[in-house]
């Protein structure tokens, strides 16, 4: 017989040509990022090894990111250009998003220990590499623009370099999104800010270097010019990254986008608690905002009054999701609210009046959606997917998105037709208790068609009657009063 080379024998040969071929080249291309980012490069459940620790005992995960590559990142270190445009800088930015977080975020230090560490002194450099829990205050943000071949080779057309403050400490941050606020803003700023972020280096200054991939803005008071509202900072008090609501699609056709979902569900685990443990004043409906400006509603209180039509139940079926905010399902209630009042005008233009001076409107009702995660006493929905109701109900929620619903009842008439769609995510609704309301119009073509038909009734009584009477005196004119017999 003759020997024959295995294929898993030939797979590692093919394997351990590539690595020596790409060991020696200090970064790789696209193509190997894009190959690498695919890749799973840290277990799910994996522990820190002796290997990945550093001199004081803890873990260096910097190395997990895709594309690394050690004789890269000393010549990042080697470099004093600053703010740099270094391969290893860029690649920090654009690839610790796929980091699973989950995982390192245990290890992370905070802050308040690197402040607490050897009274004060803290050796930045042996920390290098390390995963830092930050929060502090941010005073300015810079755009880094990018050239045009280093923006095809990492995706991005600027980063950007935020200076913060935190525990005594002044630190630089680059990352890949910051509030457009922050970054458009001429006025300094001083805003609260929490973030996830590996050490890079020291500068000269001994200031240090941070890579992100985004900061959560926290505000911790109202602001006019920045448009944060009372709403906004009780959300940050709770962890809600404001900053998000910029990231949000208002034009889309679904109603959750994939990057919405984390967020969504933290705002219905939020309002799964006691309504009587909020102190936010809600503000009345606003249709017509939430339809022409929603990135600016985002996250406002509102208060909201209709009649609940149609109950829907919502499975979260990730496994993960349903671990990290505790919730099996929540619901979507779609509601009609009172719309405001639209004006009849004739063809010239104006507005068209009747008899009494008065101006002719058009009173409508407008679908709105909103998701809860308990439903009230008194409605079940055991063994239902779905539930048509009429109801009046009050829900107090906080404005999340405008999506573009399409229209079933027009989808013949035109395919591209669609309905803006407002979406809140609201406490436990509270049933009034009041009668279903009426399609008056329908009531009032009833009412006169019985009017007509008990008139009719009338008339054909009257007539009859006067018939029978008439018969009668015939008969008596016609009969003698007096008969004479002769026997």
């Amino acid at each position: 017989m003759h020997d024959r080379i295995s294929i898993t024998q030939l797979l590692i040969a093919i394997t351990a040509l590539f690595s020596a071929w790409t060991n020696g080249k200090s970064f790789a291309s696209a193509a190997r990022l894009c190959w690498l980012q695919d890749r799973e490069h840290v277990a799910q459940d994996a522990e820190p090894t002796a290997e990945s620790m550093n001199p004081i005992g803890k873990p260096v995960p910097l190395n997990q990111l895709a594309g690394w590559r050690q004789a890269t990142y000393e010549e990042f270190l080697a470099e004093s250009t600053w703010p740099s445009a270094h391969p290893m800088l860029l690649n920090a930015i654009t690839k610790i998003r796929y980091v699973p977080w989950r995982n390192l975020q245990a290890y992370a230090t905070t802050t308040t220990q690197s402040k607490q560490h050897s009274h004060g002194l803290f050796p930045w450099d042996e920390w290098r590499g390390h995963v830092f829990e930050l929060s502090g205050i941010v005073h300015r943000v810079v755009t880094i623009k990018l050239p045009e071949q280093v923006r095809l080779q990492f995706g991005i057309e600027q980063f950007y370099l935020a200076s913060v403050h935190t525990e005594g400490q002044d630190y630089q941050i680059a990352c890949r999104q910051v509030p457009t606020v922050w970054a458009k803003g001429k006025a300094p700023l001083s805003e609260p800010f929490s973030c996830f972020g590996f050490l890079l280096k020291t500068l000269n200054g001994g200031e240090p270097v941070f890579a992100a991939d985004s900061l959560s803005w926290l505000p911790d008071q109202t602001n006019s010019t920045l448009d944060v509202n009372a709403s906004h900072v009780w959300l940050a008090r709770q962890g809600i990254d404001i900053g998000l609501r910029e990231r949000i699609n208002h034009r889309s056709t679904t109603a959750i986008d994939d990057g919405e979902v984390e967020l969504l569900l933290e705002l219905l685990r939020l309002t799964s608690g006691r309504r009587d443990m909020i102190q936010l004043e809600p503000q009345p409906t606003d249709l017509i905002s939430w339809l022409r400006q929603p990135e600016e509603s985002f996250g406002s209180f509102y208060r909201v009054e209709g009649r609940l039509k149609k109950i829907s139940v919502i499975e979260v079926e990730a496994p993960h999701l349903k671990e990290k905010f505790n919730l099996q399902r929540y619901y979507q209630l779609d509601v009609f609210i009172p719309a405001p009042d639209i004006r009849i005008l004739d063809q010239a233009g104006k507005q068209l009046l009747d008899d009494k001076g008065k101006p002719f409107v058009y009173s409508n009702s407008y679908a709105i959606a909103v998701l809860c995660p308990e439903l009230p006493v008194g409605i079940s929905m055991e063994g239902k997917r779905s539930l048509a109701t009429d109801e009046e109900i009050v829900i107090d929620s906080f404005f999340f998105k405008k999506w573009e619903q399409r229209n079933f009842r027009t989808r013949n008439v035109s395919p591209d037709l669609v309905k803006s769609t407002p979406l809140l995510i609201g406490y436990t609704p509270t049933l009034q208790g009041v009668q279903p309301t009426f399609n008056w119009s329908y009531s009032v073509a009833i009412g006169l068609l019985g009017l007509f038909l008990g008139a009719f009734a009338i008339t054909v009584i009257w007539l009859g009657r006067k018939e029978r009477d008439a018969r009668r005196s015939q008969q008596s004119q016609r009969s003698p009063d007096k008969i004479d017999c002769d026997f």
